[in-house]
């Protein structure tokens, strides 16, 4: 048998004897040395024997990170040492800038978390601002309303009451408050209404209306802008929307008719208005032939 011969049948049995080896169990020591001694690739040694990171603050092994600035600390004292010298926060910069390919599902939590902080935010500030306007109302000190200067609202308040109206307003913040331009002009002695008219379910008009204008010479016109026959402007009647209606209650329940040839005023006397009157516009059926 020639050398060659000899040496390939030696590597085959020490082959198969490595493979024999790998499948007997793990429970004697001397097998397990050989094993971690053996086979262990040149990869994992590197990285076993690679320096550990080192704590920026004493120089010890590393073993925390901070989230925002990504520095090594080894300790509680030391994690409190880098943010008294730093000033560092320790809080990740939630509105840092994330690359796509580095999205996880942790970041896309992170981020709708921080859209609800910001909403809580801004929801917080607008209740505070709006206590603080009542606290100016009240006489005390504080921050005025931008809705509208505060003697035109007692003003306009102080009229309405003299002609029966109940007058109410909403929280600076909303839009009713913010849309209405209703004010009492010491000039002519009249109101000039915010009003809002409305024709099936839409709304066609939002204008300034003086109290002495007759609801007809304002509802014919606005219609036939919008479309409606000059033979059907006869037939058009107007509605005054209630106040503190429930939404479930029935439509006759939530508006009480007016006269097309009233005043505003006389339309609104005796009823309660929040913010500015609304009024609903409909044509009656045509008469039977």
């Amino acid at each position: 048998m020639g050398l060659g011969l000899q040496a390939g049948i030696l590597i085959k049995c020490l082959q198969m004897l490595n493979r024999t080896q790998d499948l007997l169990p793990n429970t004697c020591p001397q097998m397990q040395a050989h094993r971690r001694d053996g086979s262990e690739s040149e990869a994992r040694k590197r990285k076993r024997e690679a320096p550990a990171h080192t704590c920026e603050a004493c120089g010890g092994e590393g073993i925390y990170t901070c989230p925002r600035c990504m520095v090594r600390s080894c300790s509680v004292a030391c994690v409190k040492r880098h943010k008294a010298e730093s000033g560092c926060s320790g809080k990740r910069d939630r509105t840092k800038f994330v690359p796509r390919s580095a999205m996880s599902d942790a970041l896309v939590v992170n981020d709708y978390l921080l859209l609800e902080d910001a909403l809580r935010s801004l929801d917080a500030a607008q209740r505070s601002r709006n206590q603080m306007v009542v606290a100016g109302e009240l006489g005390t000190r504080g921050m005025r309303p931008t809705a509208g200067p505060r003697k035109g609202r007692a003003a306009l308040m102080r009229e309405a009451k003299r002609r029966g109206i109940s007058l109410h307003f909403m929280p600076d913040a909303s839009s009713r408050r913010i849309a209405n331009r209703s004010h009492y002009r010491n000039k002519d002695k009249h109101i000039h209404w915010f009003v809002e008219w409305r024709h099936d379910g839409q709304v066609v008009d939002a204008s300034l209306v003086e109290e002495t204008a007759l609801v007809g010479d304002v509802v014919r016109p606005l219609l036939q802008r919008h479309g409606v026959a000059q033979a059907s402007l006869p037939r058009v009647r107007a509605w005054l929307r209630k106040a503190r209606v429930p939404a479930n209650a029935p439509e006759a329940d939530k508006r009480i008719a007016v006269r097309l040839d009233a005043s505003l005023a006389e339309c609104l006397a005796g009823q309660e208005i929040i913010e500015f009157p609304v009024f609903d516009l409909d044509l009656a059926p045509p008469p039977m032939t």
